[in-house]
Formats: C-alpha cells, structure tokens, sequence
C-alpha cells in the first residue's frame, strides 16, 4: 500500500491505529468475558438466593434486554465524545455491576447489578468495534474484523473455563460466583486502563440517533445487519435446542456429549476466523458471507441426522466454519459502507443486531419445537437463512 492511506488512517498514523487497536481488542475481550463467564452459573446463583422461576428468568433476561437496545441508541455516542470516554465509562460500569453481583443478598440486588451489566456492555461493544474498524486499511476490512469475532470467541472460552474452575473448585454456585467477579472485576479494570490510555478518534459534531436514518438507507449497511442478525438467530437457536436435540439421541451422557460439541463449534469458528476474514478481503465479502450462511445452514441441516459421532462433529465443523466466515464478512460489509465519523453508531447497530439475533432465536425457535419436535425446528432454521443468503 502506497500515498497517505499508508501513513494516516483516520486522521492519526497506522502505527498508532494499530496500537490502540490492540488496546480495543484488550478491552473488548475482557468485556466479552466478564458477561460470558456468568451465563453458564447465573441461573443457579439467582436460585441460591432464593429467586423462583419467574424471577429467574427475569434475571437470565435482564441483560440481553437492555444490552442490545443500548448498543443501538449508545453507538452515536462514541461518535459524538470519543471512543476512548465512552469505553472508560462502559468498563466502568460493567466493574459496578460485578461488585453488585458479589454483594448481592436477594434476587432483586441480583436483577439490579444484571441491568447495570448489560448499560456498561452497551458502550463496551460500539466503542471497541469502531476502533476495531477504524484501524482497517483499505481492502482489509475482514482482516480487522475477523480479529475481533476472534476476540469475541476467545471470550466465550475462556468466561466459560473460568466459571467451570470456580464452581469445581469452590463445590457451590453460592460460594464460587462471589470469587469469579472478583477476578473478572480486575480483568475489566486492566481494560479500563488500556482503554484509558487510547488515542481518541475525533469528537463528532453533534451525532445524534436520528444521524442512523441515512445509513439506513445504504443497501450494504442494511445488508449486512441482516447478515449479522441472521447468523446470531441460528446461533440463539443452536444453544437452545442443541442440549435438548442430544438428549434425545443419547439420554444419559448427554451433558458431557453436549459440551464436547460446543467446544469444538467454539474451536472450529476461532481457528477460522481469520482464514475468513483474508477470503472476505480477496472474494468479496458479500460472497464469502454466502457461503457462511450455506455452511450454517448445511450444519442445521445434517444435525437431525447426527446419530453418530462422526456426522455429529461435521455438523459442529460446519456450523463453526460458517461463523467464522460469516461474522468477518458482515462486520466488513457494515465497516466499509459506514464514513468514519459514523463507526460508533453503525458498529452499535451492527452489535445490536448481533445480541437481538440471539435474543430472538433461542426463545422463537423453542416456541416452534413444541409442536413441531426439536428435530424438524433444527432443520427448519436452514431455510429461516434462506432470506438472509437472498440479501448477501
């Protein structure tokens, strides 16, 4: 790459961008991890404290139902005062919430420290998706993006290791959530530091949300939200008709079966993802979009099939190789047809979708396996992505 666009990205020098693009990353990882590490103990720690069923569910959603809206209305405020405050302030109160997890006596403190949560992650996701995105040179949008689905998968590993090692170690749910935040509350904390420590990008003339309208308008911005929103739909699904789907096949024994699958869909997706993000620069990444959704949907549609092993991690293989593909190649599409000065607000609406895919997915798709059985809805999904393969 020669001229300017070799020296200057955004106004400050690539060596710079790439700095704080690790700081980004940094701080994206350990605000991906101090979320997914709760998911797999949250439900258990809300019973300990005495929450009913209602309650409980009420906890479980409590962030997701804040977390995606704020991504979508804090995204301009990166824009408008800088991704480096807006990141300092997420982080912030994301360490207040895991203090409030620590403390917390009765289901409703509990409730309380999930909203707060999910307020900080929706400054967290924006802020370092934009700094993310803003450090991409020219023709290499799936490169930077593809690190930061990477980011994101790292998180969910090692969130799910940590908590696992704490309730082991710990015997209980009751003693080992306490000892957990404490030590994501100091990984949040080295974040916040390095994002304190980033080169702001320029302060926006006055974003505001209703600035989104025109982005709305670019066929690529829409394109790839609905990209974005359609692989987290099948991912949503995936995590809550999987477990069900296998203990039907397998009875007892299901549990371990279960995780082994999610760790290798989990695996897979990582190695791939930069693999990925080269294909979406080089093809296109509408193209390599494509054939990500076609690998998730090929995954949907082998796994009512998957009575053996074998045909069982092929399924996980393709699911896995279809999120790698895809995540990159939609965060490139929104990245590319977003003007710099506008990433905050188009990298919070693309996490918005990211979270509202999930959010939609799981509870949709459980709802449709009651009369239609688990196996029928797992297919089913592949032809939900149809519409999605149409937009790319």
């Amino acid at each position: 790459m020669h001229g300017p666009t070799a020296i200057f990205i955004g106004g400050g020098s690539l060596a710079g961008a790439v700095k704080d693009r690790t700081k980004a990353l940094y701080a994206a990882l350990v605000g991906n991890v101090d979320s997914q590490a709760l998911v797999p103990v949250i439900a258990a720690y809300a019973y300990a404290l005495g929450a009913d069923l209602l309650m409980i569910g009420l906890i479980v959603g409590a962030y997701s139902a804040v977390h995606a809206p704020a991504n979508a209305a804090f995204g301009h405020l990166v824009d408008r005062f800088g991704r480096r405050r807006t990141l300092v302030a997420g982080l912030l109160a994301d360490a207040g919430s895991l203090v409030l997890y620590a403390v917390a006596q009765t289901p409703e403190h509990l409730l309380l420290a999930r909203l707060l949560h999910g307020f900080g992650g929706g400054l967290v996701g924006p802020a370092t998706m934009s700094a993310v995105a803003e450090s991409a040179a020219r023709g290499r949008h799936g490169r930077s993006m593809a690190l930061y689905g990477m980011t994101l998968g790292f998180g969910v590993l090692l969130g799910f290791g940590l908590a696992g090692g704490f309730v082991l170690a710990s015997g209980n749910v009751r003693s080992a959530v306490p000892r957990l935040v404490a030590v994501l509350a100091v990984l949040v904390l080295s974040g916040t530091v390095a994002g304190a420590t980033m080169a702001d990008a320029r302060v926006g003339r006055g974003a505001r949300w209703s600035e989104a309208i025109p982005l709305l308008r670019s066929r690529a911005m829409v394109s790839g939200l609905v990209l974005m929103f359609s692989l987290y739909f099948a991912v949503g699904t995936f995590t809550a008709l999987y477990p069900a789907h296998v203990a039907d096949l397998l009875g007892s024994g299901a549990d371990r079966a279960v995780v082994l699958s999610f760790m290798l869909f989990g695996v897979t997706s990582v190695v791939l993802h930069y693999p990925g993000g080269i294909l979406a620069d080089r093809l296109g990444a509408r193209r390599v979009a494509s054939l990500g959704l076609g690998g998730v949907a090929a995954g949907f549609l082998l796994l009512p099939f998957a009575a053996s092993g074998m045909a069982n991690a092929a399924s996980m293989v393709l699911l896995g190789l279809g999120h790698a593909f895809t995540f990159p190649a939609a965060s490139a599409i929104v990245s590319a047809a977003a003007p710099r000065d506008r990433f905050g607000l188009a990298t919070g609406l693309l996490y918005a979708c990211l979270v509202l895919g999930a959010a939609v997915g799981a509870p949709l798709m459980a709802a449709v396996a009651g009369p239609l059985g688990v196996s029928g809805t797992l297919a089913l999904t592949s032809l939900a992505l149809v519409p999605a393969l149409g937009v790319a």
